[in-house]
């Protein structure tokens, strides 16, 4: 969503206080070149699996949630 041209993204109480850390420390240009590729990925696996390397390689330190690299599909 943060390659979108959004103003507001709705998540669960409890993750608000993580979400804005991570948003915060995005790069808007970073997000728009994900976006980019994950429109033109041919399953939503690997989209998925895109978004979860980018997330882990970018902020593996800040995130608890992940507790593997995630596999990439071809």
């Amino acid at each position: 969503l943060l390659g979108m041209p959004v103003d507001e993204i709705s998540v669960a109480p409890p993750a608000i206080a993580a979400v804005k850390h991570l948003v915060r420390r995005s790069d808007a240009e970073e997000c728009r070149e994900l976006l980019e590729r994950a429109l033109h990925a041919t399953t939503a696996r690997i989209v998925n699996n895109m978004v979860r390397h980018t997330i882990y390689d970018r902020f593996a330190e800040d995130i608890s949630f992940f507790t593997a690299r995630p596999e990439m599909d071809a």
